[in-house]
C-alpha cells in the first residue's frame, strides 16, 4: 500500500477498530448536519475497499464533480473522524479529561462563576498531581493567579502568594527535570542506533561523556515517576 497523501483517509479508516467505526457512524448521525448521508456513504466506500482505488470511489460520487469538491469532502470526513475519536476516547484518556476540565475552568471564569471555576481548578490540579501531568499542574497555577487578581488580592495573603510561587517553581522544575533526563536517554539511544556498539576508546569516550552527566549520579536527581523510569 502506498504511503502517499492521496490514500491518507483510506489508511486512517483502515486503522480504526470495529468499535471506533460503530461510534463514528453514531457520531456522524448526531453531529453532521446537512450532509450526513454523504459522509457515511463516503466512509463506507473507503472502508469496503481492500486496496485503495480513488477512481472507483469517484465514480460512485458523481455529485462531487469538481476535483476540489471531492478533496473537500475527504478533508471534512477526515476531520469528522478525528472529532469522533476525540469523543470516543475522552473518558479513557487522563490527558483529554484534564484538558476538558481546564476548558471548563475557563468557561466558568468567563461566565463570572468564579467560585465554581476555582472548584473545577482544584479538581483538575488534584488529578494532574496524581498522574504527574506537570504541564497541566503549571497551567492551573496560571488560572489561580487570574482568580486572585480578579478579586484584587482580597482572597489571598502574603504567605499564600509566596506558597503559590513555590508550587509553580516546583512544577517547572519537574518539567525541566523530565526534559533533561529525556535528552540524556535520547542522545544515548541516538548514538546506539546510529553507530551501534562501542568499537574503540574514542567512541567509548563519547558515551561516557553522556553517562557521566551529573543527573545520573543518583536516582534522587529524578523528581517524578516518569523521570525515575528514564533514569
Amino acid at each position: 500500500m502506498s504511503k502517499t497523501s492521496s490514500d491518507l483517509l483510506f489508511r486512517f479508516i483502515k486503522s480504526l477498530t470495529a468499535a471506533e467505526k460503530r461510534y463514528f457512524k453514531l457520531f456522524a448521525g448526531r453531529h453532521v448536519i446537512g450532509q450526513k448521508n454523504e459522509y457515511l456513504k463516503l466512509f463506507e466506500a473507503f472502508d469496503k475497499q481492500d486496496i485503495y482505488n480513488e477512481l472507483v470511489i469517484r465514480k460512485s460520487f458523481r455529485q462531487l464533480k469538481a476535483r476540489n469538491s471531492f478533496a473537500i469532502a475527504k478533508n471534512r470526513l477526515y476531520e469528522t473522524i478525528l472529532k469522533s475519536l476525540d469523543s470516543y476516547h475522552s473518558e479513557s484518556s487522563v490527558d483529554v479529561l484534564l484538558r476538558s476540565q481546564l476548558h471548563y475552568t475557563e468557561i466558568l471564569y468567563k461566565k463570572s462563576l468564579y467560585e465554581e471555576s476555582l472548584k473545577m481548578l482544584h479538581r483538575t490540579r488534584k488529578l494532574a498531581l496524581k498522574y504527574e501531568k506537570h504541564p497541566v499542574v503549571y497551567e492551573t497555577y496560571q488560572w489561580e493567579k487570574k482568580l486572585i487578581e480578579k478579586d484584587g488580592y482580597t482572597t489571598t495573603s502574603e504567605a499564600g502568594i509566596k506558597d503559590l510561587l513555590q508550587s509553580e517553581l516546583l512544577a517547572l522544575d519537574k518539567m525541566n527535570n523530565y526534559s533533561e533526563f529525556w535528552n540524556i536517554k535520547s542522545l544515548l539511544f541516538f548514538m546506539l542506533n546510529r553507530y551501534g556498539k562501542v568499537r574503540d576508546v574514542s567512541e567509548l569516550k563519547n558515551f561516557k561523556t553522556i553517562i557521566d552527566n551529573i543527573l545520573l549520579k543518583s536516582e534522587d536527581a529524578a523528581l517524578s515517576y516518569e523521570t525515575r523510569y528514564l533514569y
